[in-house]
């Protein structure tokens, strides 16, 4: 078995410039997200800042 270190990894970036686009197309891969966070994904309870005015 032969090792072989990849200085500039290219695989993830050629699957990103030429497959995601594809998926998009075909609404299997998502342009857009519906919130900006983990929890508000996952539609999590989000306290409000009581310091705030």
């Amino acid at each position: 078995m032969l090792l072989v270190r990849q200085e500039y990894p290219t695989g993830l970036k050629d699957f990103v410039d030429l497959v995601v686009p594809i998926l998009q197309e075909k609404g299997i891969f998502r342009k857009e997200y519906e919130s900006y966070t983990l929890g508000g994904y996952l539609g999590l309870y989000f306290p409000e800042n009581r310091y705030s005015i």
